[in-house]
């Protein structure tokens, strides 16, 4: 069976309160990604990577980079792990990437919501079959799920306007069990820090959203 979009769904048009293209005219738009790349996020990524905030951190960032469209794209990641392994159900490793697609301000604004929101969409298409979408209260429409395999873990995504936002959290406890010592972090637990994440970097953009 094919998955659904979540039910508590934001329509595009609800952005504003409005109800056709000419009333998104005089709506601002993001001019660019948030830089940099974590920008009012370092709280929420203190919570999720608890007792390894203080340990060993690797970050990295890609682009922006400008699309044939006169969007862009940027990637942001961090990467946070124990320096030691400790007693089971410890935090040995934990990995956040966010991945933010803007769609051009130089367009009409109802185009450019469409475009950011058809962005959105597209990353729900990547959720498997099976994975179970729960709506999130970030943007103006978002949702999270957690899969197996391919990028397992936890996954957030949301839009704003004409930014769409992807989230992906994984990473690995200490266990007394097999020969590494390290296990998978809980489905819950990545998923919840998926939405962590995801909700922090969409308060951000309130704090810098154009009015």
């Amino acid at each position: 069976m094919k998955k659904s979009v979540p039910t508590l769904v934001v329509l595009v048009l609800l952005v504003t309160g409005c109800s056709g293209d000419g009333d998104l005219a005089g709506l601002s738009l993001h001019s660019t990604t948030p830089t940099p790349c974590f920008a009012g996020v370092e709280k929420a990524l203190a919570q999720v990577a608890d007792e390894l905030f203080e340990q060993r951190r690797s970050d990295g960032d890609l682009g922006p980079i400008d699309l044939p469209d006169g969007g862009s794209e940027a990637h942001c990641s961090v990467r946070f792990t124990s320096e030691a392994l400790g007693t089971p159900g410890t935090p040995w490793k934990r990995s956040i990437s966010v991945r933010y697609s803007l769609a051009s301000p130089a367009i009409a604004p109802s185009d450019a919501v469409g475009r950011a929101r058809d962005s959105y969409l597209r990353q729900l298409d990547t959720a498997p079959e099976s994975a179970r979408l729960r709506p999130i209260s970030a943007g103006d429409e978002g949702a999270s799920w957690h899969q197996d395999g391919t990028f397992a873990g936890g996954h957030a995504a949301f839009v704003d306007r004409n930014l769409a936002v992807k989230v992906h959290v994984e990473g690995g406890d200490s266990t007394d069990e097999g020969d590494s010592g390290v296990g998978p972090m809980s489905p819950e637990d990545a998923q919840d820090d998926a939405i962590r994440i995801a909700e922090s970097v969409a308060e951000s953009l309130l704090e810098t959203r154009p009015r």
